[in-house]
């Protein structure tokens, strides 16, 4: 189960971890720190012992989420957090949409975009540069209005049964 957290070394357990380090880092770091963005409280995270979503927000409502997920949080685990974090945002925060950006290499992200229920809206070109090279990033969203109706087409389906 996720809870939101302001604990910074625990964050950065999770984001520097060796799993984690070369998929959240930019350009030549070798870690990363993120303490003024966790003090910000416009941003949130939600994490559990295997991962985290931090949530950037971009404008009212609006934000990026962020995804990181030790190895043996990732897959279904990360799947199920994924579904609860968007609902968790948009029942009990300002939220009215989430965006996340997934750099072309990374495989694992953009499928965790696409199977929470966020579409796929644009492709930015040579967007994210890491170690001299650069690469495509997709851009997956989900608002306020579209998640409730994939619950309750959800719904539907189960009642069905």
């Amino acid at each position: 189960m996720l809870r939101r957290t302001k604990d910074e070394q625990e964050v950065h357990e999770i984001l520097n971890h060796p799993d984690n380090v070369e998929y959240v880092t930019v350009g030549n770091q070798d870690r990363i720190d993120l303490t003024n963005d966790i003090k910000n409280d416009k941003n949130i995270v939600l994490m559990d012992d295997f991962g985290l979503f931090f949530f950037h927000c971009i404008d009212d409502g609006i934000y990026e989420c962020h995804p990181c997920f030790l190895k043996e949080g990732r897959g279904k685990h990360a799947f199920k957090s994924a579904k609860e974090a968007i609902e968790y945002m948009f029942l009990n925060t300002t939220c009215i949409e989430i965006y996340a950006c997934s750099p072309k290499p990374y495989k694992h992200a953009r499928l965790l975009a696409s199977h929470s229920g966020l579409r796929h809206v644009d492709t930015l070109e040579k967007h994210f540069e890491k170690k001299g090279e650069k690469h495509d990033v997709d851009v997956f969203s989900i608002n306020y209005k579209e998640w409730k109706e994939k619950c309750q087409q959800e719904q539907s389906q189960v009642e069905q049964h």
